[in-house]
């Protein structure tokens, strides 16, 4: 079982949407809408318990925001802010126990962190940042054993796509074995142990 939520479709990817829908293993059923649209954001979470954080939102007027949501099977209702308004970065974890890394605060290429926030249910504390800042990456894991790949430093950084791997053991990042191929926008999944990386874009050759 899976949950998506948010987003952008069409054309135009500077309109964020607001739909979810869950998936049950063959089909996708629509359900109740978030609070606000948007595209971007850190999720985490299972089908009936699940959170959405920051990003991008039309709702009521284009900002980035720090505001998040938590859904509880059958609705969207609000949760304690972000220290940060932020986005493009990646997730793990749990409702209660869950975990948000690097991204960007402007939600542009020119501008990456390596911030991390751990949620516990009721709010969000700042932690030790990434050892290599980036944006447009992937992650997986708990709150505390999580692992991260892939994405994008800032141009500063050379604009590169990463192969870099880190994770995190409850209290900071190490680096560890890299990726084969560096690469940004890509998905991920899994535990610490046992994680998947999938798609993504590589460097223009």
């Amino acid at each position: 079982s899976a949950l998506v939520f948010g987003g952008s479709v069409g054309t135009d990817p500077t309109v964020e949407k607001n739909e979810t829908e869950s998936f049950n293993g063959t089909a996708f059923d629509e359900l109740a809408t978030m609070n606000k649209t948007r595209r971007l954001h850190y999720g985490l979470g299972t089908q009936n318990a699940a959170l959405a954080a920051g990003g991008k939102t039309s709702t009521p007027s284009a900002a980035i925001v720090a505001n998040s949501e938590e859904w509880n099977g059958t609705s969207w209702y609000a949760a304690a802010d972000l220290n940060a308004s932020k986005g493009f970065g990646a997730a793990g974890g749990t409702q209660n126990a869950g975990i948000i890394f690097g991204g960007s605060e402007n939600l542009s290429a020119s501008d990456t962190n390596g911030q991390t926030e751990t949620y516990d249910g009721t709010g969000w504390t700042e932690r030790n940042d990434m050892i290599v800042s980036r944006q447009a990456l992937a992650g997986a894991g708990t709150q505390n054993a999580a692992v991260a790949f892939g994405g994008q430093n800032a141009p500063a950084g050379g604009g590169v796509e990463l192969s870099c791997t880190e994770e995190w053991n409850g209290t900071s990042w190490s680096v560890v074995n890299a990726m084969g191929t560096g690469r940004r926008n890509v998905g991920g999944g899994g535990s610490q142990s046992s994680a998947i990386v999938f798609a993504g874009t590589v460097a223009a050759s």
